[in-house]
């Protein structure tokens, strides 16, 4: 059978400017508000996201993964503390820990999943970990009343890392809501985009007069630019609008894979228009893998134009030089050995281009 697609499909370049963008750059250039350090658009991108988010502090900075490290800061650790996060999670959550002079320990993550596991959470808190840095993944978003239940029972602060998922709604309530600090990243691959950027936020005042103190260089030493932050208010505006799109091209797609090769990411079927998708998981069964390796496979997607690539590495193989491993971690290893995942501009084609994809991937994956 060939391996070629029945038919091309055009990917939608990503970002997708907003309606107001061009016109907010024009005034941006008219004004000068666009070379100053500080003004009228990093403050409205503050106080947009605060009430996008109902908290009450909003730290802009230059990176996603900046952002973790400053919350760190904001929660008071010190260096040769514990920090928990999961066994699969973006590698600059595990560097940030680093950066502050702390120890990760790592927890397990759902069965099939990407997610922090909190049970594996609750039996890994017999180290003395001192916080703990959860990350919605892949579409995937963690159990977080459960979470802070277990964090809030042994007085530990929650990181919130919704760097994938802005916009995603757990039982009615936005994520960045459940942690003592949550963060968010406005890279250009990113959901909500100025190019580069991220943020960090609270309710906690006295985390954020740390963060603040950690920020100060003389001035931010960390900043996110007047263009970025005018960049993500108009972002901000289409986001949920967006997502809903987003979501019904999820669904689509997953009916269609449901009984194919590609065994799909499936969360709940109610659960999908709740969250936000940046990535689309596909968990590799034993029986592709017994016929080709993750990266052939993956070259064989690519080369029909399917924007699939893999997921993290994950830090089950790191030394215990690096980081404590408390429990078994039998399930982060398989997300980081058989995780494929689909780009998210992939979810903005229309109804045909979905079909003629899907198509693509089920011919692909027919041996």
């Amino acid at each position: 059978m060939s391996r070629n697609p029945p038919a091309r499909f055009e990917i939608p370049n990503w970002p997708v400017a907003p309606a107001r963008l061009a016109e907010t750059m024009q005034s941006m250039l008219t004004d000068g508000s666009w070379g100053k350090y500080e003004g009228q658009w990093t403050s409205r991108l503050q106080s947009d996201l605060a009430a996008y988010l109902g908290r009450q502090h909003v730290h802009l900075c230059c990176s996603g993964t900046i952002a973790t490290e400053i919350a760190l800061h904001g929660l008071g650790v010190r260096p040769g503390q514990f920090v928990a996060l999961a066994g699969y999670d973006f590698p600059g959550n595990f560097r940030a820990i680093e950066s502050v002079g702390c120890i990760p320990v790592l927890v397990d993550v759902l069965p099939d999943g990407w997610v922090m596991s909190p049970e594996s959470l609750d039996a890994a808190l017999k180290e003395d970990v001192v916080a703990i840095v959860v990350s919605h993944l892949h579409g995937q978003l963690a159990d977080m009343p459960k979470i802070m239940e277990i964090a809030s029972a042994k007085d530990i602060p929650v990181i919130e890392d919704c760097c994938q998922v802005p916009g995603a709604l757990i039982g009615g309530w936005r994520v960045g809501t459940f942690g003592d600090v949550a963060t968010f990243s406005f890279g250009g691959s990113k959901l909500l985009t100025g190019g580069r950027g991220g943020a960090s936020v609270t309710d906690d005042e006295a985390v954020s007069q740390r963060m603040r103190v950690f920020t100060d260089r003389g001035n931010d030493a960390f900043p996110l630019s007047q263009l970025q932050a005018a960049c993500v208010v108009c972002m901000l505006e289409e986001l949920d609008v967006l997502n809903q799109k987003r979501g019904a091209a999820v669904e689509f797609v997953f009916d269609q894979l449901r009984e194919s090769a590609l065994p799909v990411g499936v969360p709940a079927k109610d659960s999908i228009q709740s969250s936000a998708w940046y990535k689309v998981p596909f968990l590799m069964s034993d029986h592709l893998l017994e016929q080709s390796p993750r990266s052939s496979w993956m070259e064989r997607f690519q080369s029909a134009g399917i924007p699939l690539d893999e997921g993290f590495r994950g830090f089950h193989l790191r030394s215990t030089r690096r980081c404590k491993k408390p429990v078994d971690l039998s399930n982060s290893k398989p997300a980081a050995e058989r995780t494929l995942l689909l780009h998210h501009p992939a979810m903005l084609m229309d109804r045909v281009g979905l079909e003629v994809m899907t198509a693509a991937i089920i011919q692909a994956v027919t041996i």
